[in-house]
C-alpha cells in the first residue's frame, strides 16, 4: 500500500509507531452485562436503563429472535420462515416486499447534539446523544409506517474508538458498545431492520474545527492515516472494525445488508482517474484497498450477508465500483424527476438508493409545495420501476429546524404534530407497492397505531376507504373494552392526516394498551394490532429551588440566586440586565422584560443577562421550554454544564416584524451532563440588533421520556 501524498508523508510520520498490540476491546463488566448468558429475561431497552439488560438471544438453546427467524445455540442462524429457508434477511425481505423500504435515521439525538451518535468520541470529546426510549420509539412508529429498514451511521467522526497517543485505534469504548447492542435490541423488539454503516463521510464533518489545539488538517492526518498506512490500518481494522462485526453477527436477523462506506469516494484525488474531489484527498487504490479490507472483515464474521457502498455520485466514474469487492452499489438520488433507469448505470452489480429525496441537488425554491410533494411520494415507485433491488429516504428528521425534505419537519419525533403531511401518502405507496408485490387487493387499509408515550393520547394512521374507528383499550392485560365506538375519521384528523383522540379516564399506576378498529363506508371492518403498553406518566417539574418551590416563573420579582449554590434559589445577574415586570405575564404576577430602546437590558454588545443553577438527574434528557411575547428578538437562552460555557442546547426568542400580542411557547430537548449540574443563561446574541423588546414566562424544565 503506497503513501498517497507528501502532505501526508511528511505529517504522518510524526505519528506513526513501530508495533501496534491489538487491546481486548471489551471490559469485563460491560461486555459479560451485555453480551453474557442470563436466565433473567430482562431484554431490551429497560433492561439496559436499569442494569439488568440481557440480549434476547442470551438464553441456552434455540431462540426465535426477529421475523420468525430462529439463532441456535452455537450463534449460528436458521433463515427458515414460514416453511421456506432463505440464506439471509435480505433473501427475505425481498422474497416477502420485493424491495427494501428503507429510511434514513443516522443521527438518534437533537438536533441541538446532533454531531455525535453512538459512545464517546475521543477525538472531539463529545458525549453520546443516544437515547434508547427515544430510539425505540422512532423504530417502532417508521415500522408502522411501513418501513423495513433504517440505513444508520453507528460509527461517525471518529466516535465509538479508543485511540493511543499516536491516533492509532486501541478498541471500542464500553459506552459504544453498550448503545450499539442497545440499538440492535431495539431492532430486534420492534421487528425493524437495520443496514449499519462503518465508516462515515471519511474523515467526518466533525473534523472542519480545531480540537485539542490540533487543526482539521492535523487530526485527518493523526486520526484518518488507515486510508493510506499499513500500520494504522491494520490497527484500525483489527482493534476496531473486527470488534465492530463481532457485535453485528450476533444480529444478523435485523441485518440484511453491511453498509462499508457512506461518500468516502469523494476524498479520492486521482487525476488518473478523472477524480478530483477534495484538496487532501487519497488515490483512488487506497480507497479502494481500504473498501475491499473493510469487506473481507465484514464476511470473515457474516459471511451470507451482502456489503455495499453508498459513494457512487457520478455516473462516468461507476466503472470504477467494479474494482471492488462489494456485493451492492449504492447511489445518492436528489430530484423531482424519475429515478434513473438501472441499466443506465455503469457498474455491473446490484444496486440500490442510498439516499433519495429532493434539495439536496435540486433548486427546490423553483418548484411548488404539490410538485416536491409529488417528488417524495413518488420516489420509491420511481426506484421499483427503475430496477432498484432498495430505496432509503433522506432522512427522518431535518438536521435544522425548518427543512421540510425530511419525514419530520424538525427532530422532535415524540412530537406527531410534526410529522410532513407527505408522510402517509409515503406510507400509503409502499403499503400499495407490497400489496402489488404479494398479488393483495384491498378495499381498505389495515389501520395502524403509533408509539403510545404521553399518558393518554393515541394516534394512529387511519388508511384510505374508512368511514369510522371503534376503539378498544386493555387495562393491566385484562379483556378488551370498548371506550369510543364512533370516532369520526374527520372530526378527529390533524392537518398531517393522522388520527388523534385523547383518553381522559386513565389513572396512574395501571398499564394500558390500545387497538383500534376501523370501519368501511360498506360496514367491512379491520382491526390494528396493538399498541405498546405503557402506564400514565406525569412529568416532573425540574425548574425548582433547593426547597422544591417552582422558580422558572420569575415570581419571585427580585435577584436571589448565588452562583455558589447547586440550587441557586433564584436568579442572580452576571452582565447587564433586563428587569421584571407586572406589565405582562403569561401567569402569576411577573414576568422578565428587555426593551433595548428604552435601556432596558444592553443593546450592541454580546452580554448575560441572569443566571440561574439547577441540579438536574444525571445524563437523564430534559425538555426546556418557555412562553415568550416579543416585538424583535435578538436573545438567546441557552443550558450549559456548570463548569463549562459548552452549550447542552440553544434557543432564541423568534424575530417578529411587529409587536407580536399573542403569547407563543417553544421547546427543545438536551441531555444533563454527568453530574447534572447546570446552569440556564439568558444573554444577548446579537451585537446589531439594537430594536429588541420581549417578555418571558414560565419556563420549565421536565423529564423527557
Amino acid at each position: 500500500m503506497k503513501l498517497s501524498r507528501k502532505m501526508f508523508v511528511i505529517a504522518a510520520a510524526v505519528f506513526m509507531v513501530a508495533t501496534v498490540t491489538a487491546n481486548s476491546v471489551f471490559s469485563s463488566d460491560i461486555f459479560n452485562r451485555i453480551l453474557s448468558s442470563s436466565k433473567d429475561n430482562t431484554s431490551g431497552v429497560q433492561g439496559i436503563i436499569n442494569g439488568s439488560f440481557k440480549p434476547l438471544n442470551s438464553e441456552s438453546g434455540n431462540k426465535t429472535v426477529a421475523h420468525g427467524i430462529t439463532m441456535n445455540s452455537d450463534g449460528t442462524f436458521d433463515f427458515t420462515v414460514n416453511g421456506v429457508t432463505y440464506k439471509n434477511e435480505y433473501e427475505r425481505i425481498l422474497a416477502e416486499d420485493g424491495f427494501i423500504y428503507g429510511i434514513d435515521y443516522n443521527r438518534f439525538g437533537t438536533y441541538a447534539q446532533y454531531a455525535q451518535g453512538l459512545g464517546y468520541n475521543e477525538i472531539t470529546g463529545k458525549k453520546s446523544v443516544y437515547k434508547p426510549e427515544y430510539v425505540e420509539r422512532s423504530l417502532y412508529n417508521l415500522k408502522a409506517l411501513g418501513f423495513t429498514a433504517v440505513n444508520s451511521w453507528v460509527l461517525g467522526g471518529g466516535s465509538g474508538y479508543t485511540y493511543d497517543e499516536n491516533g492509532l485505534v486501541t478498541g471500542l469504548g464500553d459506552k459504544f458498545v453498550e448503545e450499539l447492542t442497545c440499538l440492535l435490541e431495539s431492532c430486534r423488539k420492534t421487528g425493524m431492520d437495520i443496514v449499519p454503516t462503518i465508516l462515515v463521510h471519511g474523515w467526518g464533518a466533525l473534523f472542519n474545527y480545531e480540537y485539542n489545539g490540533l487543526t482539521p488538517s492535523e487530526i485527518r492526518l493523526k486520526y484518518s492515516r488507515y486510508y493510506y498506512d499499513d500500520i494504522a490500518r491494520d490497527a484500525y481494522l483489527n482493534n476496531g472494525v473486527k470488534k465492530v462485526c463481532e457485535i453485528l453477527s450476533r444480529y444478523q436477523d435485523v441485518i440484511p445488508i453491511v453498509n462499508l462506506t457512506v461518500e468516502n469516494g469523494t476524498l479520492t484525488n486521482d487525476i488518473n482517474n478523472g477524480m478530483i474531489y477534495a484538496e487532501d484527498g487519497v488515490a483512488w487504490e487506497d480507497f479502494a484497498s481500504l473498501v475491499n479490507d473493510l469487506h473481507d472483515v465484514s464476511k470473515a464474521y457474516m459471511p451470507d450477508i451482502p456489503t455495499s457502498v453508498e459513494d457512487v455520485g457520478w455516473d462516468i466514474n461507476g466503472f470504477k465500483y467494479n474494482d471492488l469487492k462489494v456485493d451492492i452499489i449504492g447511489h445518492n438520488y436528489y430530484s423531482v424527476k424519475g429515478t434513473p433507469d438501472i441499466s443506465n448505470r455503469y457498474q455491473q452489480r446490484p444496486a440500490y438508493l442510498g439516499e433519495m429525496n429532493v434539495g439536496e441537488s435540486t433548486n427546490v425554491n423553483q418548484y411548488s409545495d404539490e410538485v416536491l410533494n409529488k417528488a417524495r411520494v413518488g420516489h420509491y415507485r420511481n426506484a421499483v420501476e427503475a430496477g432498484y433491488l432498495g430505496g432509503f429516504f433522506f432522512c427522518v428528521h431535518s438536521m435544522a429546524p425548518g427543512r421540510n425534505s425530511n419525514l419530520f419537519a424538525e427532530h422532535r419525533l415524540d412530537d406527531y404534530s410534526l410529522l410532513q403531511n407527505y408522510a402517509l401518502d409515503i406510507s400509503y405507496t409502499i403499503s400499495d407497492l407490497k400489496n402489488e408485490y404479494r398479488g393483495v387487493t384491498t378495499t381498505m387499509d389495515k389501520p395502524v397505531m403509533l408509539y403510545n408515550f404521553d399518558s393518554d393520547t393515541n394516534y394512529w394512521v387511519g388508511g384510505r376507504g374508512v368511514d369510522y374507528f371503534i376503539l378498544e383499550r386493555s387495562d393491566n392485560g385484562g379483556a378488551w373494552k370498548v371506550i369510543a365506538n364512533d370516532i369520526d375519521s374527520m372530526d378527529n384528523s390533524m392537518t398531517n392526516g393522522l388520527i388523534k383522540w385523547v383518553d381522559n379516564n386513565r389513572v396512574a399506576g395501571v398499564k394500558y394498551r390500545y387497538r383500534v378498529t376501523a370501519v368501511g363506508y360498506s360496514g367491512e371492518k379491520c382491526t390494528s394490532d396493538p399498541t405498546n403498553e405503557n402506564e400514565v406518566y406525569v412529568p416532573v417539574e425540574m425548574f425548582v429551588d433547593a426547597s422544591g418551590n417552582y422558580s422558572g416563573g420569575f415570581e419571585d420579582g427580585e435577584y436571589k440566586g448565588d452562583e455558589n449554590l447547586e440550587n441557586s434559589n433564584g436568579w442572580y445577574v452576571v452582565g447587564n440586565t433586563g428587569e421584571f415586570t407586572t406589565e405582562e405575564a403569561h401567569s402569576g404576577r411577573y414576568s422578565y422584560k428587555v426593551d433595548y430602546e428604552n435601556g432596558i437590558g444592553a443593546a450592541g454588545q454580546y452580554t448575560t443577562f441572569m443566571t440561574y443553577r439547577l441540579k438536574l438527574e444525571p445524563s437523564r434528557t430534559y425538555h426546556f421550554g418557555f412562553w415568550y411575547k416579543c416585538k424583535r428578538g435578538s436573545t438567546s437562552i441557552t443550558v450549559r454544564p456548570m463548569d463549562s460555557n459548552e452549550n447542552l442546547v440553544y434557543t432564541g426568542i423568534p424575530n417578529s416584524a411587529e409587536e407580536d400580542l399573542e403569547w407563543r411557547y417553544t421547546e427543545v430537548d438536551f441531555t444533563a451532563p454527568d453530574d447534572g449540574l447546570v446552569r440556564i443563561v439568558l444573554m444577548n446574541s446579537s451585537k446589531t440588533v439594537t430594536d429588541t423588546k420581549f417578555y418571558i414566562d414560565d419556563m420549565t424544565i421536565t423529564e423527557f421520556r
